[in-house]
C-alpha cells in the first residue's frame, strides 16, 4: 500500500503533462481562393488559438495567410510566421528547422492547439512535410491531424475544365527541381504531366514541346484561383518573359487541349 502511494504523485504529474500538449493541425488552404478552403479547414481557423503561416525571403508577406486572412480574428488569435527561404539545398534549411519546430513546440507544450498552414495540401510539395518529421522526431506523443487542401494540380485544371486523366491513363506530377531534358522521357512514358513551378524552366520546355509536335497538348496557368489569376494558350508569347513562382504547365501528351473556360476560376486573364 505505502509503494503505491508513493507512485500516485507520478501518475497525477504524467497524466497532467498528456493533458497539457496541445493538438498540431496540418491545415491545407488550397492554390489561392478563399472559397476553395473546405468547411473542416475554415471551422479550425477560427477557432484554434494559434496559427502558424509559412514566409518565405522572397515574399513581402505569406501567400497562405493572404487566403486565410479575413477569417482571423487577431485579437484573440496569435498568427506567427514561419520563416522558410526558397533554396533547393535542403541541407541548408536545418537551422530555420529547427528554429520552426521550437516555435511551435513552445505553444503545443502550453497546452495550445495550433494550425500550421499551407498552399494547397499539407502533404504534397509542402513545408510542412519538413515540420512534421522533425516535430514528431521530438515529440512522437504529439497528436497531429491533417486536413487536406485543394491542390494546385486540381485547381489548374479545373480553370480550364481539363480532364487530366481518363480510365487506364497515367499522370507524372514533377516537382520545381527537375532537369529540363528528364522531360523528355516523362513525356513518352506519361499520358499527362503537371511541371509544377514552371517559371524558372519555360524557355527550355518550350523548344521540346515543338519538337515534339505537342505544342497544342500544353496551357500555362498561374496564380490560380486569386484576382493575378493568367491562363495562357500560347505558349510563344511566354518566352523570355519572367513568370510567376506560382505557375504549372499542364500537358495531355496524346491529343492537344481543347480551348474552353469552365466557371469562375476562368474569368480571369486568359491569352489565347
Amino acid at each position: 500500500m505505502e509503494t503505491a502511494l508513493k507512485n500516485e504523485p507520478a501518475k497525477v504529474k504524467e497524466s497532467e503533462k498528456i493533458k497539457m500538449l496541445g493538438k498540431l493541425y496540418g491545415v491545407g488552404v488550397g492554390p489561392g481562393d478563399p472559397q476553395l478552403l473546405t468547411l473542416k479547414a475554415h471551422r479550425l481557423l477560427t477557432t484554434v488559438p494559434v496559427v502558424y503561416v509559412p514566409k518565405s525571403r522572397e515574399e513581402s508577406g505569406s501567400f497562405a495567410l493572404s487566403i486565410i486572412d479575413s477569417f482571423l480574428d487577431r485579437g484573440r488569435q496569435e498568427v506567427i510566421d514561419l520563416l522558410f527561404p526558397m533554396c533547393k539545398d535542403q541541407s541548408g534549411l536545418a537551422q530555420f528547422w529547427e528554429k520552426s519546430v521550437g516555435l511551435l513546440l513552445d505553444r503545443l507544450e502550453k497546452g495550445l492547439d495550433v494550425a500550421c498552414v499551407c498552399i494547397g495540401d499539407p502533404l504534397l510539395y509542402s513545408t510542412f512535410s519538413y515540420l512534421l518529421e522533425r516535430i514528431i522526431a521530438r515529440r512522437p506523443d504529439l497528436p497531429v491531424e491533417i486536413i487536406p487542401g485543394v491542390t494546385s494540380i486540381s485547381a489548374c485544371a479545373a480553370s480550364v475544365a481539363l480532364p487530366l486523366v481518363k480510365a487506364g491513363e497515367t499522370l507524372a506530377v514533377i516537382p520545381a527541381t527537375y532537369e529540363p531534358e528528364a522531360v523528355r522521357g516523362l513525356l513518352r512514358q506519361f499520358d499527362a504531366l503537371a511541371l509544377m513551378k514552371v517559371n524558372r524552366v519555360m524557355d527550355q520546355i518550350l523548344p521540346m514541346l515543338e519538337e515534339m509536335g505537342i505544342r497544342d497538348h500544353a496551357v500555362f496557368i498561374s496564380r490560380c484561383g486569386t484576382d493575378q489569376q493568367e491562363i495562357v494558350w500560347d505558349l510563344d508569347s511566354l518566352k523570355g518573359k519572367e513568370l510567376n513562382y506560382h505557375s504549372i504547365l499542364l500537358i495531355r501528351t496524346k491529343e492537344p487541349i481543347a480551348r474552353r473556360a469552365s466557371g469562375a476560376l476562368s474569368e480571369k486573364k486568359s491569352h489565347v
